[in-house]
């Protein structure tokens, strides 16, 4: 007890806690506190150990295990199959690794010492999952830092635009001069939202108290429910005064720095691929932002309009990305890996095609002659394009990531020999005779339909006498007549340095497209696209070589670019001295030079332009003729191909006039001999898409003279 005390004489005989009750027992808080839980609970303890024998203790000793057990897994195992830590590399590793995740069981067992010396020992497993561990906890790092960082920026961003809205709109004495908070909360929320903030909750007191301290001109009051911001009677003074204590040399170097720092530090490698976004994460967001601020303005109005537009991303890609030194490696980096992957494939296919997908083909010579003063060769070789058409159910399967190896390379390798060495051929028979075959002449009253579309347009045009506000590819493309499509892929095979117009490089082309045709889309009969020349010398080949290169293994085509160059031409030939040439001038069309050229179709697209003016003047002069026609009928074009050729017999063009019944005779009988071809033909896969507009298919040999108009303007460039 905490003092002497009988309790016997606290109890009358009801218990202690009765008696105390009944005579209304009171006591200090003081003498309260010596009987308190504490006291008590020690009291017991003392008692306990007191009654309890005093027990002598053995010391025991420590055995180390560690010659037995892996260090990280804490299992036992056989000496043969653990490894000892015998390098300050290893053991360097060992303590990042454990620091990265934070491993408290790790971290304690190496805090007593290298692991060399403590002579540690480890499964190689456990090794491999420790490293695996990090890797995966630094990407998953790496993954979250990436996606907060656009919502860390955002704020500070959006604060600062708004800022600069609020002290520029009152400078320049545009707009009101009085602030609604509330129009200001939902502004700052729409640019948040914009800057990639997932539902911005903005808390309209504390933006208020922020705007507050950041303008000190700027006040708010209040009138009714709304708050309104306002400036002070001098805050144009306050302006002057803190636009020349700052000067704008001071602000750019900020600026620039700021810039400098930010285009530094990021970093950005390529793997071959253009994935989703990967323009986007390829640029510092600050350096984005500045650029955006400069094409469309500071504020957030100005933001909250137009954004980031591709124009922006190029500028921003052209100022963070400079180095031509780079862009060398990274081309000579692609083309080893392009290389490897055709060694790897056994064919020259580029990685961008895709298999499963109906493809075709086109083939041409390219010419190409330096203009540049130090220019010392010129180019006269072959070019192939391959383009595939997929549909909105099939895109196709991709032939697999180009693979880059670890060693930085500055030449690019040689094609394989098989692509790049013709082998010699030549006729052995002046003149091949082509197959005997039936042909089935269509009935050509089914091209009337297709003249009433086009006397649809001139109905349009001619409505009103001013200018015509429909062109003709805007009109049909309104119409939407053509099936679904997708845009076309479309790729350009190495250049050939052996001249196009060879029977050697013609065979050679046919077996490397065949090879390629076979690699993505296995059964499909190839399709090329050609232009007179290749054309007369590919169906030579086909007639010589029936065995291999018969009609029934390959469709020839003749390209509808030079078709309708040739139809141009033959219409110029009936025109010429016709005074078509001196209507142009009179109008005030064209000059008497450029309506000349119209006559031998220097541009093809002028042209076509040309003729459809003369169409409408015409149309206008026939207007009260004009009949209503079928709008619905199955299109038709080889009746329209078979009204052309009289044409080219009477004006006296030899090779079309020769050559193209070849080709009228291959489109009649496709369906006989290559009833899949004739199936694509119908659904529209023998032009291509390069764009997702309505009425803007081309023919397949136009799609390659485009190909070959990029190559040799980045001759030009190069030379």
């Amino acid at each position: 007890m905490p003092i002497v005390l009988d309790p016997a004489r606290l109890d009358d005989g009801g218990g202690i806690e009765e008696t105390l009750r009944r005579n209304k027992a009171q006591y200090h808080q003081s003498c309260r506190l010596m009987f308190n839980n504490t006291k008590l609970e020690r009291a017991r303890k003392r008692r306990a150990e007191s009654a309890q024998p005093v027990e002598c203790q053995t010391k025991l000793r420590r055995t180390s295990l560690e010659g037995q057990t892996c260090f990280i897994c804490d299992k036992e195992a056989p000496s043969s199959e653990l490894r000892q830590v015998m390098t300050m590399n290893l053991n360097n590793r060992l303590n990042e690794c454990a620091q990265t995740l934070n491993d408290g069981k790790l971290l304690a067992r190496l805090s007593g010492g290298d692991a060399i010396a403590q002579e540690l020992k480890y499964h190689f497993a456990c090794l491999t999952d420790l490293y695996n561990r990090e890797r995966t906890y630094l990407r998953a790092t790496k993954r979250l830092e990436q996606e907060r960082a656009p919502e860390e920026d955002a704020h500070p961003q959006a604060f600062s635009e708004l800022v600069t809205y609020l002290v520029e709109t009152t400078r320049s004495g545009e707009g009101p001069a009085v602030f609604r908070l509330a129009d200001i909360v939902h502004l700052y929320a729409q640019r948040l939202e914009q800057l990639g903030v997932d539902a911005p909750a903005v808390n309209s007191t504390r933006l208020k108290e922020k705007l507050l301290s950041e303008i000190p001109e700027l006040e708010a009051h209040k009138q009714g429910r709304d708050v309104l911001l306002a400036f002070q009677k001098d805050v144009g003074f306050v302006l002057s005064e803190a636009s020349d204590y700052y000067s704008e040399a001071i602000i750019l170097g900020k600026a620039a720095n700021i810039l400098r720092r930010h285009m530094l530090d990021h970093k950005s490698t390529f793997d071959g691929t253009f994935h989703e976004l990967c323009i986007e994460q390829a640029i510092p967001l600050t350096l984005l932002q500045f650029v955006a601020m400069l094409e469309h303005g500071a504020d957030i109005k100005s933001q909250l309009r137009f954004g980031a537009s591709k124009t922006d991303l190029a500028i921003a890609q052209l100022l963070q990305y400079n180095c031509y030194a780079r862009v060398l490696e990274i081309s000579a980096q692609l083309g080893d890996a392009t290389v490897s992957k055709y060694v790897e494939d056994g064919v020259v296919c580029p990685p961008v095609l895709r298999k499963g997908l109906f493809t075709t083909s086109a083939m041409d010579n390219i010419d190409h002659n330096p203009t540049a003063t130090t220019a010392t060769t010129s180019f006269h070789g072959t070019s192939v394009s391959v383009f595939q058409h997929p549909t909105k159910e099939d895109k196709g399967e991709e032939c697999g990531q180009l693979k880059f190896g670890e060693k930085k390379v500055k030449t690019v390798p040689e094609l394989p020999d098989s692509f790049t060495n013709v082998r010699p051929a030549f006729f052995t028979k002046k003149k091949p005779s082509p197959p005997q075959s039936g042909v089935t002449h269509p009935d050509t009253s089914l091209l009337r339909p297709q003249l009433a579309m086009e006397y649809e347009w001139l109905e349009k045009v001619t409505v009103t006498d001013g200018p015509v506000d429909v062109t003709w590819s805007a009109h049909h493309a309104s119409q939407k007549r053509g099936k679904p499509f997708e845009v076309s892929i479309t790729s350009l095979l190495p250049l050939l340095q052996d001249q196009a117009h060879s029977v050697a490089t013609v065979k050679h082309v046919m077996d490397k497209i065949k090879e390629i045709v076979a690699f993505l889309n296995p059964g499909q009969v190839p399709v090329i696209a050609a232009d007179q020349p290749i054309y007369a010398v590919a169906k030579q080949v086909q007639w010589h070589w029936p065995e291999n290169y018969g009609e029934d293994k390959f469709v020839i085509m003749f390209g509808g670019l030079h078709i309708e160059m040739a139809a141009l031409k033959s219409i110029g030939t009936l025109l010429q001295d016709s005074g078509w040439t001196g209507a142009l001038v009179e109008a005030g069309i064209a000059s008497p030079g450029t309506a000349d050229s119209f006559l031998t179709v220097s541009s093809i697209t002028r042209t076509r332009q040309m003729h459809q003016i003369t169409g409408c003047s015409l149309y206008k002069l026939l207007k009260a003729a004009h009949m209503d026609y079928s709008k619905e009928t199955d299109e038709q074009p080889e009746e329209s191909l078979a009204e052309l050729i009289p044409y080219f017999f009477a004006n006296n063009n030899v090779n079309y006039a020769r050559w193209l019944p070849i080709h009228y005779r291959d489109m009649v009988t496709l369906e006989q001999k290559h009833p899949q071809l004739a199936q694509e033909f119908q659904s529209g896969n023998f032009v291509v898409h390069k764009s997702s507009r309505q009425f803007s298919a081309m023919a397949i040999d136009q799609a390659h003279e485009q190909a070959n108009a990029v190559i040799e303007a980045d001759g030009v460039r190069s030379a």
